[in-house]
């Protein structure tokens, strides 16, 4: 399956530009000049990795990574900002902001390469990571369970008491544990 790459930017030669570059290196690649446009497609295209321009009639960069953290509560697209901008503050603003790079205008295809890479490699990670919280939590779910009827067939007693409350006790802290490494 090939990864997925949307590109919005307004100069639409740059965008052709980078369409070509990303399709010939086995990129899926949906490019709009019409940041709009893109936007509407971007939960059904469902980029591994967008490539949004900072300035853009009627929007800018910094809007649309706003809208897609904010507003969409999408934090799996990993979103490298393009600018011509080389200012400390802009990049900061940026990644502040919700972009997970910072590309200056102009670069090499290399390093836009290099750094789409990068992304993909990002998000793989993360899903693995993800799908691991999710086996552990289903495990773990199912010890508690086994823990409940053990401690149902058994007699009450202190020592096996304090078993029990031991081991609800590890349960709970596994459990926030795991919820720690979600943020």
């Amino acid at each position: 399956m090939k990864n997925k790459i949307m590109v919005l930017d307004d100069d639409k030669f740059y965008v052709e530009q980078l369409n070509q570059m990303l399709e010939e290196r086995g990129y899926d690649v949906l490019a709009s000049t019409v940041p709009e446009k893109g936007l509407e497609l971007l939960e059904s295209f469902a980029p591994d990795v967008l490539l949004v321009d900072w300035r853009m009639p009627n929007t800018s960069g910094i809007d649309i990574i706003k809208m897609i953290r904010g507003k969409m509560h999408n934090e799996q697209i990993y979103i490298i900002m393009l600018s011509g901008n080389i200012m400390t503050d802009d990049i900061v603003n940026a990644l502040s902001t919700g972009a997970n790079d910072y590309v200056i205008k102009p670069f090499t295809e290399e390093e836009l390469v290099a750094r789409v890479n990068n992304g993909i490699r990002h998000n793989r990670i993360q899903k693995i990571s993800a799908d691991g919280r999710k086996k552990i939590l289903s495990e773990l779910n199912k010890l508690e369970s086994a823990l409940q009827q053990l401690t149902s067939a058994l007699p009450t007693d202190n020592k096996t008491s304090t078993v029990i409350r031991e081991s609800k006790n590890i349960f709970a802290s596994i459990r926030e544990t795991m919820k720690s490494f979600q943020n």
